[in-house]
């Protein structure tokens, strides 16, 4: 009996520390999503094309370089 309850007390704590760990991962993503949006935010609105079919900043047939392989980072 004290064997299944050491058992079942080790599983509990793992499984504690296991959403412990979870919960800090949540934590840290949530500090850095709002800054890889801001970062994402730029670079876009740096390759934009305003008033032609080319990126202003790359000077390339919209949409540039920059921001296809950007955006298959995000995807």
């Amino acid at each position: 009996m004290n064997i299944e309850i050491d058992g079942m007390s080790e599983a509990i704590f793992a499984t504690l520390d296991e959403l412990e760990s979870r919960a800090g991962d949540v934590a840290r993503a949530r500090e850095l999503v709002p800054n890889l949006v801001s970062i994402i935010r730029t670079l876009v609105a740096e390759h934009d094309h305003p008033d032609s079919l080319t990126c202003r900043t790359c000077r390339q047939l919209w949409p540039c370089p920059t921001l296809t392989t950007a955006a298959h980072l995000v995807a």
